[in-house]
């Protein structure tokens, strides 16, 4: 291994590291290369030569001496540099390879080594599992084996004993003093008073039926309403005539007919549009039962889409006649229900008439709505005329049940209202009386128009109990 050179005169000399380092040795300390005995020191020459190619000769001489003491062969010149560049490259790439063949080596081992304990792992997991299903399966077996055979002793037992003793161990239980059994006891037979039970039942069933009724005459109100403001369009494109555009039509029709109850288009008198399967027909529901009746006549008029719009009645439609009075029924139905119920406590004496005279209810007695002497009048001049469709008399008491009938909806549902114009009764002639769905509706309405100005006079508004309302509508 060269490790040191000398250039002298564009020549250069290499010399092994022993030359001036001394021996080389291991890690124990022990020399790799054997040399021999040590030269003998030179005696310094007594007269240094001056000239330099003496001097040159004279290292190359100090060289091969040093190399024949070591037991070497005298070194060899080095041709050129670029020779000595060649050696270090090719030693440089063989420690490389060495280095990488040493790299793949010890990675190819370490993969070994890692799928063997995957290996061992897995297969240490798989007996660890098939251990503990067979230690399950036996410990299951066995038990069912123990229970199979406490069974059989338990049914030997059980006989035997009832040879010995004919009570069975349901029975020894049961002579077992319960600590509940007061409580059970109890409960099993309450103290009730019949009288009241058979109250308590009767009440129930009363409010069943009453409720009953109720939702009967909400409904018929609110069918007549809605069967009164519902249209049917027919004979639509289909594919062109849409929603929007119905409404549209409508809207602009309405507004320009009814301006005041629609208030210049603040109101919108279209509430529904829907169109049926294949917007072949479609449902309009309007603001005013008025507008739904003005617009059938326009069917056969109007077109739209390019076709001439059919409009009509929906299905299930019911004249506003029998629509009033299918809801008059029902209203009638509950009331009398209401004043009987009254009246079976009043003879039962559950409640004074004063007691009931005092309760809220749902109905209201409106004193001040007409004129008597004009309503009379009216009657006087209805006696000598046949009584038609143009009756005057049936007409102003519409018309004044349609305008109090619309104040009074603002504050709750009205079920039924009419205006008493027979004389026969003084207490009720020319007053009208009111069914609301519940009393606090009614109670709403008497505190809003109690004392108003309605056509120049003041309303008084009173309760009115089921017996009272029932006895002044002729229900009772």
């Amino acid at each position: 291994m060269w490790i040191d050179s000398i250039r002298c005169d564009d020549e250069t000399f290499l010399f092994p590291a022993t030359s001036f380092l001394g021996p080389m040795v291991d890690n124990k300390n022990e020399p790799l290369i054997e040399s021999g005995p040590s030269p003998p020191a030179e005696e310094p020459t007594p007269e240094e030569p001056e000239d330099r190619s003496a001097l040159i000769e004279a290292k190359k001489r100090r060289i091969e001496e040093l190399e024949k003491s070591l037991g070497k062969a005298p070194c060899e010149r080095s041709s050129s540099p670029r020779r000595d560049r060649d050696g270090d490259r090719d030693r440089d790439r063989d420690r490389y390879r060495d280095r990488d063949r040493d790299r793949d080596r010890d990675r190819d081992r370490r993969d070994r080594d890692y799928d063997r304990d995957r290996d061992y792992d897995r297969d240490r997991d798989y007996d660890r599992d098939r251990d503990y299903d067979r230690d399950r399966r036996y410990h299951s077996r066995r038990d069912r084996d123990y229970d199979r055979y406490d069974r059989r002793n338990n049914n030997r037992n059980r006989n035997n004993r009832r040879t010995y003793n004919q009570r069975s161990d349901r029975e020894k239980m049961m002579q077992v003093d319960d600590p509940f059994a007061h409580l059970r006891q109890a409960n099993a037979n309450p103290k009730v008073d019949p009288v009241n039970f058979a109250k308590q039942v009767a009440q129930q069933q009363r409010n069943a039926r009453q409720l009953v009724l109720q939702q009967q005459a909400v409904s018929a109100v609110q069918a007549a309403k809605k069967t009164q403001r519902e249209l049917y369009i027919g004979n639509i494109t289909p594919g062109t005539v849409t929603e929007s555009m119905l409404r549209d039509l409508f809207r602009n029709t309405l507004v320009a007919t009814y301006p005041e109850e629609t208030q210049g288009g603040a109101i919108d008198p279209v509430t529904r549009v829907s169109c049926g399967e294949g917007h072949k027909y479609a449902f309009v529901e309007l603001l005013l039962p008025e507008m739904a009746t003005a617009c059938i006549e326009l069917s056969g008029k109007v077109q739209l889409g390019g076709s001439v719009l059919s409009l009509g009645r929906p299905v299930g439609y019911r004249a506003p006649e029998e629509a009033a009075a299918a809801a008059h029924a029902a209203s009638n139905a509950l009331a009398k229900f209401q004043a009987e119920v009254a009246i079976k406590e009043l003879e039962d004496k559950e409640v004074t008439l004063e007691e009931l005279e005092a309760r809220v209810t749902p109905y209201l007695c409106i004193d001040g709505v007409v004129d008597k002497e004009a309503l009379r009048g009216l009657k006087d001049d209805a006696d000598g005329e046949d009584q038609g469709v143009d009756d005057p008399r049936k007409a102003f008491i519409k018309e004044v049940t349609d305008d109090v009938q619309e104040e009074l909806e603002r504050h709750g549902t009205v079920l039924w209202l009419s205006l008493v114009g027979d004389e026969a009764s003084d207490a009720y002639f020319g007053k009208m009386l009111v069914h609301f769905l519940n009393d606090t509706d009614a109670e709403k309405a008497r505190a809003a128009i109690d004392g108003r100005l309605f056509d120049g006079r003041n309303l008084v508004v009173a309760r009115l109990s089921a017996k009272t309302y029932a006895e002044a509508s002729g229900l009772v």
